[in-house]
């Protein structure tokens, strides 16, 4: 069985959407994580928490490698977020934690197919970068916009290093310094790796050397918890692309795995979801849409 790592953050957090506030686990490692973990690999957390996590319990409860999440002394990550009705976050609290204390030698020497690198200072991802990358392996990092200002020189080292970087259309903007889209992709060109900057419901653009293309986004049923959603879709992409060993096939399936993450609370949509390769994958999602056409061809009948 292949392995994959995830390192980053596990946060307590406090989450509020529609009027409703929850207390759960998150961060970006977790998240990460338990979207692997749909897949048929060994799935290890790597992050730091301390002795006041709540979750200790749920996480051991979840199909997770977890001898790398240490306990240290100093206070878990804490995050508290609300949502607008439209899905956009507000970070009310943001408290690191000992999250940042992670280095480069708390990494397990043991070989990985796969590394994602979540959010963390862009300077300890590139020391963990560097104690991950093999030749033989494939490293994806996505960012988070908080970090761009000071540290552009450093991120676009990771950018050039990783295998697949992965941001949001609000970081590629901030990176880039431009002022749409478009004029972000002919700065990124030609990229040395695979590049992707995700546009929410527009879908997603994968850049690779010199050329690009675009992957869909999917509509869920419902919305009832976003956080996590990025995560979720890097946390897919890769195991995805070293089962298919196609980019853009592993960017369709995370972009319907993280969509349909939101229409439950925390990650609980993913734990009823296995797949044995990236082909029941595609067919889940070939379903899934057939079967919502379906539903809009008798709700338009009973219409008319």
């Amino acid at each position: 069985m292949k392995s994959i790592g995830i390192i980053g953050t596990v946060s307590n957090d406090r989450v509020k959407f529609l009027g409703k506030t929850r207390e759960q686990p998150g961060g970006g490692a977790l998240y990460s994580a338990v979207a692997a973990s749909i897949f048929p690999y060994r799935v290890y957390l790597i992050a730091k928490i301390g002795k006041d996590f709540l979750y200790a319990d749920k996480i051991n409860e979840l199909n997770l490698h977890t001898k790398y999440l240490k306990k240290g002394r100093g206070n878990t990550a804490e995050f508290h977020i609300s949502y607008d009705e439209r899905g956009r976050a507000q970070y009310d609290m943001v408290s690191p934690g000992i999250s940042h204390l992670l280095k480069s030698k708390d990494i397990p020497d043991e070989y990985m197919d796969g590394w994602h690198i979540a959010p963390l200072p862009p300077s300890k991802q590139l020391e963990i970068l560097k104690t991950v990358k093999r030749e033989n392996n494939t490293v994806s990092v996505n960012i988070h916009t908080n970090y761009i200002k000071r540290n552009r020189s450093v991120i676009k080292r990771i950018m050039n290093l990783a295998d697949i970087f992965i941001m949001n259309e609000e970081e590629a903007l901030a990176l880039t310094n431009s002022g749409r889209v478009d004029a972000a992709v002919d700065k990124i060109i030609p990229a040395k790796n695979t590049v992707i900057i995700t546009l929410g419901s527009s879908g997603s653009i994968i850049i690779e050397k010199d050329d690009f293309t675009m992957a869909p986004s999917f509509k869920t049923k419902k919305i009832i918890d976003p956080t996590g959603s990025g995560d979720v879709y890097c946390g897919t992409l890769l195991p995805t692309f070293i089962l298919s060993g196609s980019i853009n096939r592993a960017s369709v399936i995370a972009s319907y795995i993280a969509a349909v993450k939101n229409e439950d609370e925390n990650y609980q949509t993913l734990l009823k979801m296995r797949f044995r390769n990236h082909k029941d994958a595609m067919k889940h999602i070939f379903k899934s849409i057939a079967e919502i056409s379906e539903q809009k061809l008798l709700d338009d009948y009973v219409k008319n």
